[in-house]
């Protein structure tokens, strides 16, 4: 956005008023023989920037049209034109019925320790079980998605996890077809998000 200047002469003094965002130089020639110019300068505002905010430790938020997919029903990444309603973000996937269907998603932890996943999905027509959980290339569920009435009436099904310091997998993967699609909204990652300490 360009810089926006007014000036303005008045009572024998000339003021510009300057709109810009970040720093800017600004030169101005003045010619003539008039006097009584100002000389003494108002003392700069001095900004001070505000103090560093405190490392956030809350929960971690990953929405699922960002996950990485394979063999899946449709990514939907724009949702505002579709009938699924009640998604966080900017759509949601269909993880579908497929067999081979499969995403996966990258968690970053600074401790080994127990967390607690929650998966907001949705599954309309049944329940199901065709979908193991995979945490760094290991199986360590099959949740049981319960049936909710509609692809946007959305539920939270939770899972605790053991994540490794460093970057984490987290994967969905079908182990055979499904009566009923699923739905994925996304997922929540909460637990001990402290920053690590450093060592000598």
């Amino acid at each position: 956005m360009p810089s926006v200047v007014k000036t303005n002469w008045s009572n024998g003094v000339f003021e510009v008023i300057v709109e810009h965002n970040g720093p800017v130089d600004i030169e101005i020639n003045c010619a003539g023989a008039a006097d009584k110019h100002l000389v003494h300068h108002p003392t700069p505002t001095v900004v001070t920037p505000p103090e560093r905010p405190a490392f956030y430790t809350g929960p971690r938020q990953y929405e699922a049209e960002h996950f990485e997919y394979k063999n899946i029903a449709e990514l939907v990444t724009n949702g505002v034109h579709t009938d699924v309603y009640n998604y966080t973000g900017q759509g949601y996937m269909r993880f579908g019925r497929d067999a081979d269907a499969r995403a996966r998603t990258y968690v970053d932890v600074n401790h080994d320790d127990l967390y607690t996943l929650r998966i907001k999905y949705s599954v309309a027509g049944a329940d199901i079980d065709t979908v193991d959980l995979y945490i760094n290339s290991e199986k360590v569920a099959t949740p049981k998605f319960i049936q909710t009435t509609s692809p946007s009436d959305w539920a939270i099904l939770e899972q605790e996890v053991a994540l490794a310091k460093g970057t984490n997998i987290i994967e969905f993967k079908a182990n055979s077809p499904s009566e009923s699609p699923l739905y994925l909204d996304h997922i929540v990652v909460d637990g001990d998000f402290r920053p690590a300490v450093a060592t000598q």
